[in-house]
This record gives C-alpha cells, sequence and structure tokens, in this order.
C-alpha cells in the first residue's frame, strides 16, 4: 500500500467554501501500458444532495471501524435515550478492540 501511495499525486478541486463530500470529484489514472482511466463524481454519496440508505451507512460505517459492530451501531442509535455517552464510549472501545484483534490474527 505504501508503494501505491508513493506514486499518488493529487490536488484539491477548486470549489471554496463547499463541504468536501459536496465538491465534485475527478480521477484519472494511468496504467503500467500507458493508458489512462478517467472518472468523475458531481459530489460524494452521503452528502446533502445523495444521502445513503440505511443499508450503504451501516457498510461505510462499519468499512470505518473495521467491520462489523452491532453494539455500536445500536449505541449510537439509541443515544438520544441514554444518560450520558458511556454506552457509546465502551462499544467503540469494544470495536476497536475486535478489529484489532481481527487484524492481527
Amino acid at each position: 500500500m505504501a508503494r501505491l501511495a508513493g506514486r499518488v499525486r493529487w490536488e484539491p478541486a477548486a470549489a471554496p467554501g463547499v463541504p468536501a463530500a459536496d465538491a465534485p470529484g475527478h480521477e484519472t489514472v494511468a496504467l503500467a501500458d500507458g493508458r489512462e482511466v478517467t472518472g468523475a463524481v458531481p459530489c460524494a454519496d452521503g452528502g446533502a444532495d445523495r444521502p445513503l440508505g440505511r443499508t450503504a451507512l451501516l457498510a461505510k460505517f462499519e468499512a470505518n471501524v473495521g467491520g462489523p459492530a452491532d453494539d455500536l451501531v445500536h449505541a449510537v442509535e439509541t443515544l438520544d435515550a441514554q444518560p450520558d455517552a458511556a454506552a457509546v464510549l465502551r462499544a467503540a472501545a469494544q470495536a476497536a478492540r475486535t478489529a484489532h484483534d481481527e487484524e492481527h490474527a
């Protein structure tokens, strides 16, 4: 991954004052055989103009926390019924431990 990251060049899009999720994206990938593949999006999925559905949102959330995290999802979804954020913090710590253990298994 580090070798690939070292070959990536990027520059910010000119969209002053626009949240990153709402800014357009454009990419060009140069392949080893000399071809270039280009893609573009008007804004990221999950922004105000392109909200994610529940299934996609949970998939993105779990990818960001390193895997399935049912207890953390439940704690976040019921936060308004909790006396404080302790349940979320405990569930987040457990999700982190689980992801770490699975990564190093």
